[in-house]
This record gives structure tokens, sequence and C-alpha cells, in this order.
């Protein structure tokens, strides 16, 4: 099912990463929209905010853009012997490349268009920025089992319809529980910094941790789904 990603030439392959992180970046930013929003409850704020995530990925899988979390899952053609490990970290490096390249422009953008959700920007940045490393990367595995699963769930749909409601539920959940994800943190860690000091010693070592989470979620989900159909 992964053959093709492979085989993509790698200028269209690093087009499409940054696609991803631009539509990511969407995402994270239409999900800082509600949670800037403080009547509602906690609960229904992290079910909103879910909700409003899931654009993100619900473009990428239509779109056909190359996420550096979901391609995590080409570890499959790996395992298969279909192709080399270096093959594989290759293209996810390139992945996430782009997916920060696509996460930084839609920052400026997004800056520029003068947002009313600055605070909770700052709020959430700093937040992350704060996490101790075991919980950042703990919050990296679960969030990427669960990105991963509505990857794969989207991959066997017939239809947009199916495409969106495979992305619907595993993003609200991992939004909702606070997990994280290394390409939205590639937007909400610079974009929040632009509102107030969020440690940048703190910012980057989120996102090595979470990163570092990410892989080990998505290959563990690609591991124990392997025979699932």
């Amino acid at each position: 099912m992964y053959d093709a990603k492979f085989k993509t030439p790698i200028r269209e392959f690093f087009r499409k990463a940054v696609l991803a992180g631009v539509l990511i970046s969407i995402g994270a930013a239409f999900m800082l929209f509600v949670r800037a929003d403080l009547t509602l409850n906690p609960a229904m704020r992290g079910v909103l905010s879910g909700l409003c995530f899931s654009v993100g990925l619900f473009g990428v899988m239509c779109s056909g853009a190359e996420l550096f979390t979901g391609d995590c899952l080409m570890l499959l053609g790996v395992v298969d012997g279909v192709w080399y490990p270096y093959e594989l970290a290759h293209r996810l490096v390139v992945a996430y490349l782009g997916n920060l390249v696509g996460a930084l422009t839609t920052v400026a953008v997004v800056n520029a268009c003068v947002p009313d959700f600055c605070g909770a920007a700052l709020t959430l940045a700093t937040a992350k920025s704060t996490l101790p490393w075991w919980i950042a990367m703990a919050r990296g595995i679960g969030c990427n089992v669960l990105v991963c699963l509505a990857v794969w769930s989207a991959r066997l749909a017939c239809s947009p319809t199916g495409r969106f409601f495979s992305c619907l539920l595993p993003v609200m959940c991992f939004v909702a529980l606070g997990f994280e994800h290394s390409v939205a943190n590639m937007f909400i860690l610079p974009f929040g910094s632009m509102f107030g000091q969020v440690p940048i010693a703190g910012a980057l070592g989120n996102l090595m941790w979470v990163t570092a989470g990410n892989v080990i979620g998505g290959f563990a989900f690609a591991m124990l789904a392997r025979d699932a159909s």
C-alpha cells in the first residue's frame, strides 16, 4: 500500500510534504480559535478543538499530501523487505523538513491576519515548552498511534465522506486527551512565541521529544496492525 510513496520523486515528495505542513497548521489555527473561547467548559473545548483540528488531517488524506507522522507507516515497506531502512529514513527526513517549511509559512500568513486567539496561542506554546521530556515523548507516542489509526482507516475508505469520519474520531480523541503532534507543534510553538516570551530551549526540546514519541508510536502501530485488513 505504501510502495508509491517510496517511488515518488523526491522533489514531488517534498512539495507534498510542504502542503501537509500547511494543512495541519491551518487545522491547528482553527483549533486555537476554539481554545480561545474560555466560556466553554474544558470537556467541550477539548472535543471541539479536536473536531476543528481534524480538518487538517482530512485535507492531507484527500490531497495525497505527505505528513511525517502518517508516513511512519512506511515502515511496513522495510519490514516486508521491499525497501531499505536508509530509504525510509531519507523519506521521513524529507517529509519532516517539508512539513516544517509548510508550518512556518503558515505562521507568517496567519500572523498577518491579526487573529483573535493570540492569547490562546501563547498559553498553549508556553505549556508545551515547559513539559518534562518524558511526558512530551509519552504524549507523542499516544498521538501517533491515533494519527496512524486515522490514516490507516482513511486509506481503506472509498469516499471523501468515509475519509472524513476515519480522521474525525481519532483526531478528536488525541486532541482532547492532550497528546502531542510534532507537525502541529511546528506551527503552535513559533506562532505562540510571536505574542510573548516562550523558552526557546524548551520549545526545541518539546519538538525533539514529541518527534521521537511520534516515531515510536507510528512504528509500534505499523507493526501491531500489520496484518489488519
